[in-house]
């Protein structure tokens, strides 16, 4: 839910008979599963599991945390008490409540926020992300403007940790969900045809602060957004026929503007060039540079080495390795018709492989309610220092893979999902692979593939 679907303001009746059909018809919306409550309460008759939160609200009750079961209730009893058996009719005859008491509308608004808060962001049915977004947004707006009369919104710092406070939460927890809903209020008010539905897609591009700031000017300080950064963002992330829908492929526009290749994303922009279009031509330039980086990093620490006269048997069996990485360097030289020409060697080695299925009991991630099976897989072993590793996954099976690396429990900063994923790794740090696939709630088979 968002500010264009609230029903009633701050100043306006909520006994209005009107107003409560149109809560009552929301509720009936079946994102909120009011049919499941009321077909239960129906069979199993009411029952208290959690609390019912009202205050007084002229010669009435307002409630604040228990609208469904209310509207479920409202309903058994208006719509169905002739029809349900004893021992449901005797369920609803009390239905217990706690009151609020206050003694100030500010203390009484603190109270709120802390039910509110608390309740939906642990309760099994939580608020939708952008009605979370908006809720924060809606405390942020009246922290901000009390005893102001400049009524528009700015950031303040302090605010936003007294923002946190009041939900129990820390900074870094309540920040990205305000970036959300002031950027997608920006575009509801520059007339953009956005919904609550573009939450998940929103948050990656905010997540990817360069290519948020750098390249759809988005400024993260103040969250205020350029007109033609709107338009941008727009046509490539949120209009009807935009070529990127998926919230994980934002990584790769990411990526590639990193790669400082701003003519692809300006020629996906521009309809030039497909997302597979230009999701190769990253690949390649990825692996080209790739490619470089490791000789200059070889020579590097070459540069660096100190000899041993005696090598111990350990030591032995490394220098056999690398002469052989040496002979696949030297047949690349040897077989190709000159600079630039493609050589038939692959001068990677294999580290690790992994056969795997993706099934329905498979664990999974979820974007815009949509379920994207996962498995994943711990290194067993440790990178040299500053090796330029790939892994990718293939399969025989009509689906598309990603796969994510985690470094030490956390996602590599500047990377994201991918296929293949490269990365530099780091010495004694645990790397784990993550397999998913890019359409939702696909199944299939997989091999993993490590490779440096």
């Amino acid at each position: 839910m968002d500010d264009s679907e609230y029903l009633c303001g701050p100043h306006e009746d909520f006994n209005n008979d009107a107003i409560q059909k149109d809560l009552e018809r929301m509720l009936h919306d079946p994102k909120h599963k009011l049919d499941e409550l009321i077909a239960n309460i129906r069979t199993r008759g009411f029952q208290a599991f959690s609390d019912i939160y009202v205050y007084p609200y002229g010669e009435k009750y307002l409630v604040i945390e228990g609208n469904r079961r209310t509207c479920a209730i409202k309903h058994l009893l208006e719509e169905e008490y002739d029809e349900l058996d004893e021992h449901v009719q005797e369920s609803l005859e009390y239905i217990p409540a706690k009151v609020l008491e206050y003694e100030s509308e500010e203390e009484l608004q603190r109270v709120k926020d802390s039910i509110l808060g608390t309740l939906h962001l642990n309760s099994s049915l939580q608020w939708q992300p952008m009605q979370q977004a908006f809720a924060y947004y809606q405390k942020y707006m009246e922290l901000l403007t009390r005893y102001r009369r400049n009524q528009e919104f700015k950031v303040n710092n302090r605010k936003i940790n007294e923002l946190a406070s009041s939900y129990g939460l820390q900074k870094k927890e309540v920040l990205p969900e305000l970036k959300v809903y002031v950027l997608y209020k920006t575009l509801r008010d520059n007339q953009y045809p956005v919904d609550g539905a573009m939450y998940s897609i929103i948050k990656e591009v905010i997540a990817k602060r360069k290519l948020c700031e750098e390249y759809f000017g988005f400024e993260h300080s103040t969250m205020e957004m350029t007109e033609d950064g709107m338009e941008s963002l727009y046509q490539m992330c949120l209009s009807e026929h935009r070529p990127v829908s998926d919230p994980k492929k934002i990584a790769v526009l990411s990526k590639c503007y990193m790669q400082g290749r701003i003519d692809l994303l300006d020629d996906l922009l521009a309809g030039a060039i497909s997302f597979q279009g230009l999701k190769d031509s990253l690949d390649a330039v990825i692996q080209a540079n790739a490619f470089q980086r490791s000789l200059e990093k070889i020579k590097s620490e070459f540069d660096r080495i100190v000899f041993s006269p005696n090598p111990t048997h350990e030591e032995r069996r490394i220098i056999e390795q690398i002469l052989r990485h040496s002979e696949n360097l030297r047949r690349s030289i040897d077989t190709s018709g000159g600079e630039g020409t493609q050589t038939s060697v692959n001068p990677r080695s294999v580290l690790f492989t992994k056969k795997g299925r993706l099934t329905q009991d498979s664990e999974f991630l979820t974007f815009e309610d949509s379920k994207y099976f996962i498995d994943s897989t711990e290194y067993p072993d440790s990178f040299p220092s500053h090796t330029e590793v790939t892994v990718r996954v293939e399969t025989d099976d009509a689906i598309e893979l990603d796969v994510l690396v985690n470094k030490d429990g956390e996602e590599i900063e500047g990377n994201s999902w991918d296929n293949p994923f490269v990365f530099s790794a780091e010495e004694e740090c645990v790397y784990t692979f993550i397999v998913s696939t890019v359409d939702p709630e696909e199944t299939g088979t997989y091999n993993l593939i490590v490779e440096a």
